[in-house]
């Protein structure tokens, strides 16, 4: 077949014809380490002709990201990309995302081998499904990230975006631990203070705390505003903020808080008192009153707006274990997911 008959043939074909087509041969080409004469040549150049044309699309795409956002949340992740899409920066632009929240459980070490598997095995004897969260979302897990922040190369910029909050504070000291030999100019993107300014215009309740709670047009003005105003951290900046890394790693502390400018250690049980009164004023707002059964999924979506997600999901629920465990709460239901059972004080009729 002539060449220009072939590419009529070519044109003429559906999007996924052709996509199908090129995944069985390049499934059939894949076989050729398996054959014992290794005298499929086609084989072997269409594999090369393949490699090779992934090879220079990395390339080309390496070479147009000249920026690298670090977020502290996949949801984040998500809204930051839409952003940068409107804003014609998207192709610029690489993203990475802890899929973590530091506010709960130990962050001794966490730059380390040992520290990380301290923080899996602690985090997964008390909340269902960390450890498989973990070990699924390969691209996002926590060995997996820090890997790739260490491995951005020194001509590219870096931003890493943080708020008012513990998770947020505490994983962009991490990040700046684990590039603390880069040669990087590194940004500190303030999404809280940068929307500070803006919220009105957004929100008739004004809320600051990551980008996965804001709206589009929201996240686009803070991008353009810190753009505008950013400037690279100093060395003495950086170290700073290194040292208070180093303070924080050297601490047993299982859950923080951010308070006053400043990240707090707390008390495991710091918030179970406020977790036990919210719980009796939702029971006297049902009918039923005192006796009835609050579902855990409320519990746990009220607690959170009444402390503004400074404490992670999973956290509020072991701490309703916790509580019932320690013969506080009573629970009706299965206890499997949040939304199978219901608490209830344990003094209730």
């Amino acid at each position: 077949m002539k060449r220009t008959d072939l590419l009529d043939e070519l044109y003429a074909l559906h999007p996924n014809e052709a996509k199908g087509l090129l995944l069985q041969m390049l499934e059939q080409a894949e076989r050729y380490d398996e054959l014992l004469e290794k005298e499929h040549t086609l084989q072997k150049q269409i594999l090369e002709i393949w490699n090779g044309h992934l090879a220079r699309k990395r390339a080309e795409t390496e070479e147009k990201r000249g920026h690298v956002h670090i977020v502290m949340g996949l949801s984040d992740a998500g809204a930051l990309k839409c952003a940068l899409n409107t804003l014609g920066r998207r192709k610029e632009s690489e993203i990475f995302a802890f899929s973590d929240c530091f506010s709960g459980g130990p962050v001794s070490k966490l730059e380390t081998d040992e520290g990380r598997k301290y923080r899996l095995e602690w985090m997964s004897e008390r909340f269902r499904g960390y450890m498989h969260a973990q070990y699924t979302g390969i691209r996002h897990g926590l060995d997996t990230v820090l890997e790739t922040i260490r491995a951005i190369s020194a001509e590219k910029e870096i931003t890493i975006w943080t708020g008012w909050h513990a998770h947020e504070q505490i994983g962009m000291r991490l990040a700046l631990a684990v590039l603390q030999d880069a040669p990087n100019h590194v940004y500190i993107g303030h999404i809280s203070e940068l929307y500070e300014g803006i919220a009105g215009r957004f929100d008739p309740v004004p809320h600051s705390y990551a980008f996965g709670f804001l709206t589009l047009e929201a996240i686009e003005e803070i991008v353009r505003l810190h753009e505008e105003r950013k400037q690279p951290l100093s060395m003495q900046a950086r170290q700073a903020y290194i040292r208070e890394w180093e303070e924080l790693s050297a601490t047993k502390a299982k859950l923080h808080i951010y308070s006053d400018g400043k990240i707090v250690q707390a008390d495991e049980d710091s918030y179970d008192e406020a977790l036990m009164t919210l719980i009796a004023k939702m029971q006297l707002g049902e009918t039923g009153g005192e006796q009835k059964f609050i579902p855990a999924s409320r519990v746990i979506m009220e607690a959170l707006e009444c402390w503004e997600n400074a404490v992670m999901v999973e956290f509020i629920e072991y701490r309703l274990w916790t509580l019932i465990s320690g013969g506080r709460l009573r629970f009706k239901g299965v206890p499997a997911a949040m939304q199978s059972y219901g608490v209830a004080l344990a003094e209730s009729p």
